[in-house]
């Protein structure tokens, strides 16, 4: 498993840190820093406004579920179903 780890995300994020180190004119590492962070930043964009999204829809439907909980305390089953069709 940490070989997966160091394979997928540590050996091509290091690579691209090395690479930007060399082609910065003034072999900046903490600038490379800054440019793969916002590069990295920019491709989980796409994930991190689906999980916004799906954070404020179950604020909206927060009261439902609650109300469901309570009502159907002892009857999980029940329950269960409720929050599905909710």
């Amino acid at each position: 498993m940490l070989n997966f780890f160091n394979v997928v995300f540590y050996e091509p994020l290091y690579n691209a840190l090395v690479l930007l180190i060399d082609i910065l004119p003034s072999a900046d590492v903490g600038l490379a820093v800054i440019i793969l962070t916002l590069f990295v930043k920019t491709l989980i964009l796409p994930l991190s406004i689906k999980a916004t999204r799906t954070q404020m829809k179950l604020k909206i439907l927060e009261p439902k579920i609650k109300e469901i909980q309570t009502t159907y305390k002892d009857k999980r089953e029940e329950q269960a179903v409720k929050m599905m069709a909710v």
